[in-house]
């Protein structure tokens, strides 16, 4: 996941830099500018000049090119992300009865859907890899595998209302609360609004996904010849882009925490309340009754509904100021451990063993 986010990001500026060279461009050839001008490469911009559509089209032209640019990442994006999360729970489910119930719920009739209309999708899998995969799914054969393909719909754009759908399909209800909640766009909502209280983002800032379903239309009116009604794009690359970006960190931390959440009912164990937590990266517990050590995972979680949760890997642990590699199950002294940042004493922490959450964890 964190390959997908960082192309998506990274491609968004590169779209933001050819706006700016599109708008160079312009200031350059303006013909606003009277005369012939007189310079080392005079003779290429006059011709450019020339040639040149009337400033209307041109700027139609502009903005066509780069809503659908911009549409077409987010919808590439929007298809990794629901994939990456399907794919995600399959590998950490040991048999398919772990999978969450809506994946189970859907899988069957989503996977006869792509059949039925995967050539005319353009696929290229093969019909009874899938058939198979599928009889071992719901067979209870412990090396299934679940079509991610089959959980996002080329039937339809990525509005704010299918992206809601398919991630509810893929697992993860109430998208719209979590996206709100996120650390990223939390600091999105506070640059946007910054006479607000945005701390807890209710429902009045819901809004702000507007930006999701104004694309859609848009693309869909430029791929229709209906752009009518185009907008600068300056605009696009000082807001638009801007907000996309905040969105897709919004995104995987959402899908992170659910991948996490859903670990921690098949894995890890309770470290009970912290003793103390010190600027916010070490964290105090009394003794408990298991085994762990450098390297294995310290995982936060709020009470609160919609709350992210995180998860970093531990790169310290003391006893009485000693340093320490591990800690058994018959410890009886209280520890402390550190790991990444942003702790408090109303979390509920929890531990997974090292590795569980490879693609996941940050520091």
């Amino acid at each position: 996941m964190h390959s997908v986010l960082e192309e998506y990001v990274s491609e968004l500026d590169s779209l933001d830099k050819y706006i700016n060279y599109i708008l160079s461009l312009r200031h350059l050839t303006s013909k606003s500018v009277k005369g012939r001008i007189i310079s080392p490469h005079a003779e290429k911009i006059n011709l450019i000049r020339e040639n040149m559509p009337d400033a209307l089209s041109h700027r139609k032209f502009d903005y066509c090119s780069v809503i659908i640019s911009l549409y077409g990442l987010f919808e590439r994006f929007m298809e990794d992300s629901i994939s990456l999360t399907v794919k995600e729970f399959t590998k950490i489910a040991a048999s398919y009865s772990d999978m969450p119930d809506d994946i189970r719920k859907n899988n069957l009739i989503f996977t006869l859907e792509f059949l039925l209309n995967k050539y005319n999708n353009a696929h290229t899998e093969n019909s009874a890899v899938i058939i198979e995969s599928l009889h071992k799914c719901l067979s209870g054969q412990p090396d299934f595998s679940v079509l991610d393909k089959a959980f996002y719909s080329h039937n339809t754009n990525f509005w704010m209302k299918s992206i809601k759908k398919s991630l509810s399909d893929s697992g993860i209800k109430n998208i719209e609360d979590k996206l709100l909640r996120t650390p990223s766009m939390q600091d999105y909502l506070i640059y946007k609004y910054p006479d607000l209280d945005t701390k807890g983002a209710k429902d009045q800032f819901k809004e702000i996904f507007d930006y999701v379903d104004e694309l859609a239309s848009r693309r869909n009116e430029v791929a229709h010849g209906n752009a009518s009604d185009i907008i600068r794009i300056e605009d696009i690359s000082n807001d638009w882009i801007l907000f996309f970006q905040y969105f897709a960190f919004s995104i995987f931390e959402v899908i992170r925490s659910e991948i996490i959440n859903h670990t921690l009912t098949m894995s890890g164990f309770a470290c009970g309340p912290p003793i103390k937590v010190y600027r916010r990266n070490i964290v105090c517990f009394d003794p408990i009754a298991s085994s762990f050590g450098l390297g294995d995972i310290l995982v936060a979680r709020s009470g609160e509904e919609n709350q992210p949760t995180t998860a970093s890997t531990i790169s310290s642990i003391q006893i009485n100021s000693l340093n320490k590699d591990f800690i058994t199950q018959k410890n009886t002294e209280a520890f402390a451990l550190k790991a990444g940042v942003g702790y408090s004493r109303n979390q509920e922490f929890f531990i997974l063993k090292e590795g569980t959450l490879s693609d996941w964890i940050i520091g």
